[in-house]
């Protein structure tokens, strides 16, 4: 079984670079496994998306 790679957020069109706290697993249906963990936005993570958008 191979590692459970980590989805971080995109801002901005790059890599946001901020850890997360909290994750999301991912499941693949045809295995019934977790595939991939998403990261999970905070309110500074919501905040700079927002103002990245708007920019």
């Amino acid at each position: 079984m191979s590692a459970v790679t980590t989805l971080p957020h995109w801002i901005g069109g790059q890599d946001y670079g901020r850890a997360a706290a909290r994750f999301g697993d991912v499941y693949n249906p045809a295995l019934g496994a977790v595939a991939k963990k998403v990261a999970f936005a905070d309110a500074l993570a919501i905040a700079d998306a927002v103002a990245a958008a708007k920019a």
